[in-house]
């Protein structure tokens, strides 16, 4: 299977639409711009511009229908990236006039998984025969995609558990995982059948894999094991550490690098502490910053000196600066605060000061919600949680500013830093965004408005009681997006104010 690395989606999470073009421009207005770069020579930004198309229009409530039409449009791009994206803002925008276009680009097996996503989102359950089809393909990359498509498309268009295995071919599957002769395949069925299904009948023939020269194979069945929570085989993961080279340029063993480290992370495998350390001397800064932010995790803190050596550096190390905020390692705070004015990593600093409890740096991070640079919105964000971690009450106002922002996730965090900081005199304006379009923000209200003791807005939120729509809330505690649906975080706050 083709593996593409698509950073795209995650990088527009970080672009707000009004830094891009102007505060003062209607959502229409900045909707037509985004139009008329779906038309650009630039694949990237074609496909950027879907993306923020469709949340922009999700948002604020516009015309679905026309922008759905031009979105369409780029089902026939030349370049898949742009085509997966077209499909993905579709399925977003919930555009089912669609499906038969979308159903074509199952035969494009480079958009096939996301064609799959798109109809079982829609509930088109008329092409699982179509899509069951592919695993019977003599391409081992076309069965590869199909193993994945399958899962994606039962997951969201079945309901029960018996017609998701069925519809998902979990019997086809397993079958592939044992014999089919392709390894690269064994993979992608390990990985569907623990990940996507969560079955663990078959944590015997997925650890054989790890026995593959293949290090994409290894990554998928290390991934596998984890999500069963197989701990019996951490010796074998802790010796395919040990044996793989990581001072080349290689992707795929860095790949299972990180892999292997997220497994142990799970497993909570502190007997390889010593192992992982070892790595704080690699000539890589990447991989010296996975081993350090594993060692933040597993609170390590007979490291902290040798972590905190990688954040003097004149090239500050990121995932180091991220350890020291997991170790609570206040007594580094003031070389942290250094890299409040270092635009590359200043966000990770105001997080781990936040983290570290550092209420001396407050002031100077809640300058920061006020950032304008290229990376805005990760900045914003991360001094958003700091302060909310660190109980700043006195910057409620400046918190308050961003309940407008344009940008969704900064929205988010601001609401629920309101909600941390006790700061009743803005009840009525997050009271105002239970009738938001955006699902993360009508949750994200609620729960402020609980911890801000909003009685006034019990009618309103009681109204929400059966919305089981999933999102998420973080937590300022654990550094968490913890996944809930609207209807739970109804329950809480109404639970809480029954005490």
């Amino acid at each position: 299977m083709k593996i593409k690395t698509i950073i795209i989606g995650l990088l527009t999470v970080f672009i707000s639409v009004n830094q891009i073009y102007g505060q003062d421009d209607s959502p229409d207005a900045q909707a037509k711009q985004l139009v008329s770069k779906l038309k650009s020579k630039e694949i990237w930004e074609r496909a950027e511009s879907v993306y923020m198309l469709a949340s922009l229009v999700m948002e604020k409530n516009l015309d679905r229908k026309s922008y759905s039409k031009e979105i369409a449009l780029l089902l026939k791009d030349s370049e898949a990236v742009v085509r997966e994206h077209a499909v993905g803002a579709l399925s977003k925008l919930n555009a089912t006039e669609y499906i038969k276009d979308i159903a074509m680009l199952l035969d494009d097996p480079d958009v096939m998984v996301g064609a799959a996503k798109a109809l079982g989102t829609f509930k088109a359950k008329e092409y699982a025969d179509k899509i069951k089809e592919y695993l019977k393909s003599d391409n081992a990359e076309v069965r590869g995609n199909a193993v994945f498509a399958v899962a994606e498309f039962a997951n969201l268009a079945c309901k029960s558990k018996d017609e998701i295995q069925t519809v998902g071919c979990v019997k086809e599957i397993a079958a592939m995982l044992k014999h089919d002769k392709a390894v690269s395949v064994r993979g992608l069925a390990a990985y569907t059948l623990a990940v996507g299904y969560k079955i663990k009948d078959y944590k015997k023939e997925i650890a054989e894999l790890l026995k593959e020269s293949d290090p994409l194979v290894k990554y998928r069945a290390i991934t596998a094991l984890k999500n069963l929570d197989a701990k019996e085989y951490t010796k074998e993961i802790v010796s395919i550490l040990k044996s793989i080279s990581l001072e080349g340029d290689g992707h795929l063993q860095y790949q299972l690098y990180c892999g292997i480290l997220d497994a142990l992370s799970s497993f909570k495998a502190v007997e390889c502490i010593k192992d992982v350390a070892e790595l704080l001397k690699s000539s890589r800064s990447d991989v010296q910053s996975e081993a350090a932010k594993w060692l933040g995790q597993m609170n390590a803190k007979e490291y902290t000196d040798a972590i905190a050596d990688l954040v003097k550096k004149s090239v500050p190390n990121q995932g180091a600066i991220a350890a020291l905020g997991n170790l609570r390692a206040s007594e580094y705070a003031e070389d942290v605060a250094k890299l409040l004015d270092n635009p590359a990593i200043k966000a990770e600093a105001a997080l781990t000061l936040g983290k570290m409890g550092s209420q001396k740096h407050a002031k100077k991070i809640s300058k920061l919600l006020g950032d304008t640079s290229y990376n805005r919105s990760w900045i914003v964000q991360s001094s958003l949680k700091a302060i909310g971690m660190l109980k700043a009450a006195k910057y409620s106002d400046k918190v308050s500013e961003l309940l407008n922002d344009q940008d969704g996730s900064i929205k988010f965090l601001a609401i629920l830093t309101l909600g941390e900081l006790g700061a009743t005199d803005y009840k009525d304006e997050i009271a105002a965004l239970l009738n938001s379009a955006n699902i993360w923000i009508k949750a994200s209200a609620i729960k402020a408005l609980g911890q801000l003791n909003a009685k006034e807005s019990a009618d309103e939120i009681k109204k929400l009681s059966n919305d089981e729509t999933k999102c998420s809330i973080y937590d300022f505690t654990s550094d968490k997006y913890v996944p809930t649906t609207v209807k739970e975080v109804v329950k809480q706050v109404l639970a809480g104010w029954k005490q």
